[in-house]
């Protein structure tokens, strides 16, 4: 009998854990697919995937006793038994006298499981951005109650696989693959066609260069020979008229040597300084016009740009008329002009080549030392030697061409570390998505990234800045000089 018992109660105990299981099963389930709908609903299908576990009590029966029992007939019998009074439990075995003391009425409830905790982890595709991403746990804390400090949130970043782009991917790898095994196509026809004529070509040109270099070779040993020259209509009239005698005759043509093109010694490297020298000098429109005459491209372009508006208009006034000048008066006067020039030192050049091999934090270093011991070449050196952190003082439509000439994540590095207005004045400049790429890089690679490759990404952002300046489409060099 005792065995039975105990069966019986074993039974009971492994339905209640069944049943508490399933209950589990089942919150989980539902919590899932609602924290699922959530993020579908947020950032579209296969962007994240969700999991929701939960901590619940076991199901229970409670025991109520709510009032004495009447007891009826409690005599012991003659085989020495008794009565199991109604509220007693089985394993208590009461004597008669005290049965009118303990039994009571009884009302008992099934209390079912309770959530205790509620953990929720999230695999997030690594693609989305981290501020369109952390919109997920106020989300999902909203949309399933969760209580800080009893519950949990985890959100796991990881490459997702896209399915299509790899499905087409294949497609196409497979349809090479057949074009490759399909033999011989109709590019191979165009292949083989392209080479054969390659060959002939080939051939053409070695029979024909020896056919001519044996013809030339007789010819040198021929009677009279007459050379027409490339000059003067005149000169061929002459060896025209010489060609009547008759005989075996040959017709070269000769190369007069070039013009002498005067003032070709003024390149893009001393431009600058020529325009210094005729400033210092006081070189008159005149003068300037013969310079111009024989300048083209950026050196006419500079040295016409540095002159006043009545010396520009005296200058293309005089470059209107041809005329001939006395060639002694011109040798005199560009012998002068390369002596000056070749007798140079320093100036604008020589600091910009400097300058341009000097790291930027060599660059602020020599420019603090100057301007506390050297105020006055200070000011001069200033609009020459441009730094990283000078690109604040351009206005935002400047500093929106800057940004659109170089890469995001290039923008990201040289950020790094930088003062915090220069960082504002290009946050401020930036696209929404530009910006969210930055803050997203920064977090993720901020301590990663090394001092030369944050000195490598500000020295190409300055050298495209000190570009658009010098093409006039940003004003950087005249702020800094003002």
């Amino acid at each position: 009998m005792r065995k039975w018992v105990m069966g019986i109660m074993l039974i009971g105990l492994f339905s209640s854990m069944v049943y508490a299981a399933s209950d589990k099963a089942s919150v989980e389930q539902y919590y899932t697919q609602i924290a699922q709908q959530g993020l579908d609903a947020l950032f579209g299908k296969g962007q994240a995937v969700v999991r929701v576990s939960v901590m619940m009590t076991e199901p229970r029966y409670d025991v109520k006793y709510t009032r004495p029992s009447k007891v009826e007939g409690s005599a012991k019998q003659a085989d020495g038994k008794m009565n199991i009074l109604p509220g007693y439990s089985v394993i208590k075995n009461l004597s008669p006298e005290n049965s009118q003391k303990m039994p009571f009425d009884s009302v008992t409830n099934y209390v079912s499981s309770a959530v205790t905790q509620i953990n929720v982890y999230i695999l997030m595709n690594k693609a989305l951005p981290k501020n369109i991403a952390s919109k997920a746990e106020p989300a999902l804390i909203d949309l399933l109650g969760l209580k800080q400090g009893r519950d949990a949130f985890k959100i796991d970043f990881k490459p997702f696989y896209n399915v299509e782009e790899q499905s087409k991917s294949d497609k196409k790898d497979k349809e090479k693959k057949e074009k490759t095994e399909s033999g011989f196509n109709l590019q191979h026809v165009f292949n083989a066609i392209f080479s054969l004529l390659g060959v002939v070509f080939l051939l053409m040109y070695f029979f024909l260069g020896k056919k001519s270099s044996q013809a030339s070779s007789g010819q040198s040993g021929g009677g009279g020979q007459t050379n027409v020259s490339v000059s003067p209509s005149i000169e061929l009239k002459e060896r025209a008229s010489s060609q009547s005698g008759g005989g075996s005759q040959q017709i070269t043509v000769s190369s007069e040597p070039p013009i002498k093109q005067f003032f070709n010694f003024v390149t893009d490297r001393n431009i600058h300084d020529l325009i210094f020298l005729i400033k210092k000098e006081n070189i008159g429109t005149e003068h300037i016009a013969i310079m111009l005459s024989f300048l083209s491209g950026y050196p006419a372009s500079v040295l016409f740009k540095s002159l006043n508006n009545s010396e520009k208009a005296i200058v293309a006034s005089q470059l209107s008329d041809q005329k001939m000048m006395n060639r002694e008066m011109l040798d005199k006067f560009e012998k002068k002009i390369k002596v000056a020039l070749e007798c140079f030192v320093g100036g604008e050049h020589s600091v910009k080549n400097l300058f341009a091999v000097v790291k930027n934090e060599e660059k602020k270093s020599v420019l603090d030392l100057i301007r506390t011991s050297q105020p006055e070449s200070f000011k001069k050196l200033r609009k020459f030697i441009v730094t990283f952190e000078d690109l604040v003082v351009l206005s935002d439509e400047d500093t929106k061409k800057v940004i659109n000439e170089v890469n995001v994540e290039l923008i990201a590095t040289a950020l790094q570390n930088v003062p915090q207005a220069l960082y504002q004045h290009f946050d401020d400049n930036l696209t929404s998505n530009s910006r969210a790429m930055v803050t997203e890089f920064l977090e993720l690679k901020g301590n990663s990234i090394s001092k030369k490759e944050i000195e490598s990404a500000q020295e190409y952002i300055l050298s495209v800045a000190e570009q658009l300046d010098a093409q006039g489409g940003i004003d950087l060099k005249g702020k800094l000089s003002a």
